[in-house]
């Protein structure tokens, strides 16, 4: 999706599902998806 144009990508359960904190998750999920800033 974000390759495809996406300007908001919608994690919700990604960030706060888990058994990692909010932190890492957020962290992990920047990893995940490279974001260019415009």
């Amino acid at each position: 999706a974000v390759h495809a144009g996406a300007d908001v990508v919608v994690a919700g359960s990604a960030v706060f599902g888990g058994e990692a904190s909010v932190a890492e998750n957020i962290a992990r999920f920047r990893q995940a998806v490279p974001v260019e800033e415009a």
